[in-house]
C-alpha cells in the first residue's frame, strides 16, 4: 500500500547526488587551481568535470563511500558553524575570528584529523568486509593463523578488538607520553 512517507523510488536516485557532488568539487578545484593557463575556458573546466563524474558513476563502490561519507562531513562544518557563531555571539569581534581561521593552527590540525578519520572510516565500511575473507592459496585466513573462531564475527567487531587491545591502548599511551616529552624538552612555546 503506497503511503504519503514512501520513499522507495528515490532509491533509484541515489547516484544522482554523487555525480553532483563530484562534479561541483572538481570543477571548483579546476577553477581554483587553473591547471590549464589562466585563459582557460569554464567550458574545459566543466567537461572535465562531468567526465571524472561520469566516471566515477562506474564503481559502485566510490558511490557508497560518498553516499556514507557525505553526512558525517555536513555535521562536521554545521558543527565548526555553530562553534564560529558561539564566538560571535560570546562578543568576539569578526576580524578575530578570522584571524583565527585565516592561519593554520590547531583549529586546522582538528578538522583535518576528523577529515581523515571520516575518510578511514568510509573506506573501511566499503572495503572492510572484504578483507575479513582475505585467503592465501585458497585456504581461509584462520586456518593460516591457526585460529578457531568461536563464532562469526563482523569487521566491525574486529575493528574494535584491535582498536581496544590493552597493546594498541598502551602503545598509544606511550606514543601520547613521549610527544609531550618532546615538547617540554625542547622547550616550545607554551613550555614553562
Amino acid at each position: 500500500m503506497a503511503t504519503l512517507l514512501d520513499i522507495g523510488l528515490l532509491q533509484h536516485f541515489s547516484v544522482v547526488f554523487p555525480f553532483i557532488l563530484v562534479f561541483a568539487v572538481t570543477f571548483a578545484i579546476l577553477e581554483f587551481i587553473k591547471p590549464f593557463g589562466k585563459n582557460t575556458d569554464r567550458g574545459i573546466n566543466s567537461l572535465i568535470a562531468i567526465c571524472i563524474a561520469g566516471i566515477m558513476l562506474f564503481s559502485p563502490k566510490m558511490i557508497e563511500m560518498i553516499n556514507f561519507m557525505a553526512p558525517w562531513f555536513v555535521v562536521l562544518i554545521i558543527f565548526i558553524m555553530f562553534v564560529l557563531m558561539m564566538y560571535r555571539f560570546m562578543g568576539a569581534p569578526e576580524k578575530s575570528v578570522i584571524g583565527v581561521m585565516s592561519k593554520w593552527d590547531t583549529i586546522h590540525w582538528f578538522i583535518l584529523i576528523f577529515g581523515v578519520i571520516i575518510l578511514i572510516a568510509g573506506l573501511g565500511k566499503v572495503y572492510g568486509p572484504g578483507l575479513l575473507s582475505l585467503t592465501a592459496n585458497g585456504t581461509p585466513a584462520q586456518e593460516i593463523a591457526n585460529i578457531t573462531p568461536k563464532q562469526p564475527e563482523t569487521f566491525t567487531d574486529n575493528v574494535w578488538s584491535v582498536l581496544f587491545n590493552p597493546k594498541v591502548v598502551g602503545l598509544l599511551f606511550i606514543l601520547l607520553i613521549a610527544s609531550f616529552t618532546v615538547r617540554l624538552m625542547a622547550g616550545g612555546p607554551d613550555a614553562k
